[in-house]
């Protein structure tokens, strides 16, 4: 049952539309390599900026869907009429997801309204949209992001029909299918809810059919897809399957225990509201098996257990229904304590109470998204060094954990600049005067990582350092200590390097 959206609601979604734009903006990068190397790297094949040797090993491999990559393409392919700044362009790929995103979620809230009480439903508006790692998820032109978005299109379907019809059926298997070619994960998901609509006795054997014969659709024409983007017949599904689980290729790049997630989901989402979150998922379980985000959730969840290579992003598909989830738990606690709690006042005292420290750790994720940058820290080297240096002769000195260029090894083509040398070191103490350049900007760049000692730089006789710029502002990297929203808060610094000047 979809409620229209109330005068309150359709100011949060102006406001959640700024807030977005702004996350998009100033979270300039990527939160992990895969979201830049092999969605906007991999359109360089297209736009001729990489040659096959310039990408990661994935694509020599085969085994990334090339969806996205391809819309990308044709984006970046339009941008280039109005813009050359390629952190312009990767912003407006942010912002595309923001607004996509916004309005899978907007459609989500009205669709699931009715299961929130009256009192509690302009709080539950609010936390769907600003429960801070929403911003965080749907603001990345990541697979991730992208299927998500497609899986929540497809959810909102299925809750507003209670018996879908044959066409309601057949695009709801479109929007899975799709999901499936931005994230083959995605699939897990798309199990839970067909087993939703089987279990719940609103999906027969025709509807079943219709539904797989959408879904094989889409999956034929990511294989058309990928054809054209390798150049060659294949099919990246099993090639990925192949690589990552019966060779267990994806173990290479670390393994973790069976229950990291549990954990990882009380870390990374900031401790108070990560024990809520975990007490909601575990009376989601207990008490509301029949429910759709049970459906969704276990799947997804499981499997991910199960796989010993594990990262808090592979459980970013899931976040829209985190919401729903921790507002049916609150209403059963509330129901639930009011025998234990005869007193009227206790309840609204431990609500208040409750309800002050989890928007305290909420606003704290909420100002550090529009903080920093996104993932890699050397990102932000790269934009000031093209903001400030575009067209001047650079020469760039780089250590082994902040090269901006070649972050993993893998050239950066998409961001690199003209004119620009770069120069590996050990430390910034290795520069002598006989390096520098007189006719160049001369840059040096390094990472908190490096573990150097850099008294050098105020010590050295002939070369004065000044400091530019750093990745993220040091209170930041303190703060990330507890809401964690980064694995790897590395800082990086920029000096720019000039001859002193001798009385």
């Amino acid at each position: 049952m979809t409620l229209k959206p109330t005068s309150f609601h359709k100011f949060c979604i102006v406001f959640a539309l700024i807030f977005y734009a702004a996350v998009a903006w100033f979270a300039s990068g990527y939160y992990h390599a895969d979201e830049h190397f092999q969605i906007i790297e991999f359109a360089g094949i297209k736009t001729g900026a990489n040659t096959p040797n310039d990408l990661s090993f994935e694509y020599r491999e085969g085994i990334r869907p090339t969806l996205q990559p391809t819309i990308a393409y044709l984006i970046l392919e339009f941008q280039e009429v109005f813009t050359s700044n390629p952190y312009i362009k990767a912003f407006l790929l942010r912002l595309l997801t923001a607004i996509i995103g916004l309005l899978a979620i907007r459609l989500f809230i009205n669709a699931t309204l009715f299961l929130i009480e009256e009192r509690l439903r302009n709080v539950y508006i609010i936390s769907s949209y600003f429960i801070w790692f929403m911003p965080l998820v749907f603001t990345r032109f990541s697979s991730e992001a992208w299927s998500a978005i497609f899986i929540i299109f497809a959810t909102t379907t299925l809750i507003n029909s209670k018996l879908p019809n044959p066409r309601q059926i057949f695009g709801i298997g479109l929007l899975l299918g799709t999901a499936f070619l931005f994230r083959y994960q995605s699939a897990f998901i798309s199990i839970g809810l067909i087993a939703w609509l089987l279990y719940n006795k609103r999906l027969n054997l025709k509807g079943f059919l219709q539904m797989s014969s959408a879904i094989l659709i889409i999956a034929l024409i990511g294989i058309l897809i990928d054809t054209w983007f390798y150049d060659k017949w294949i099919i990246t599904a099993w090639n990925y399957f192949n690589f990552n689980i019966i060779e267990d290729g994806a173990s290479t790049f670390g393994t973790k225990p069976f229950l990291w997630y549990p954990y990882a989901i009380i870390k990374y989402t900031f401790l108070p509201i990560g024990i809520l979150i975990g007490l909601s998922f575990l009376y989601l379980l207990l008490e509301r098996r029949k429910s759709i985000f049970l459906f969704i959730f276990l799947p997804m969840f499981v499997v991910h257990c199960l796989i010993p290579h594990k990262e808090v992003r592979f459980l970013f598909p899931l976040a829209f229904i985190v919401t729903p989830v921790v507002f049916l738990f609150i209403q059963y606690v509330f129901k639930s304590t009011r025998d234990i709690f005869p007193n009227k006042f206790a309840i609204p005292t431990l609500a208040i109470i409750s309800i002050i420290c989890i928007t305290l750790a909420n606003s704290i994720g909420l100002v550090a998204l529009v903080s920093k940058t996104a993932g890699a820290r050397s990102i932000h080297t790269g934009k000031y060094i093209y903001d400030n240096f575009k067209g001047d002769a650079i020469t760039l000195y780089q250590t082994q954990f902040a090269a901006p260029y070649a972050p993993f090894g893998v050239p950066l083509n998409f961001y690199k600049v003209e004119n620009l040398t770069t120069k590996t070191i050990i430390t910034p103490c290795d520069i002598t005067f006989k390096d520098i350049n007189p006719n160049n900007i001369n840059l040096v760049t390094f990472a908190f990582k490096d573990k150097l000692d850099t008294t050098c730089l105020s010590k050295n006789t002939t070369l004065e350092f000044t400091k530019l710029t750093q990745s993220w502002p040091d209170w930041l990297v303190t703060l990330n200590e507890f809401y964690t929203a980064y694995e790897t808060p590395e800082q990086t610094y920029l000096y720019k390097v000039d001859l002193k000047r001798q009385d």
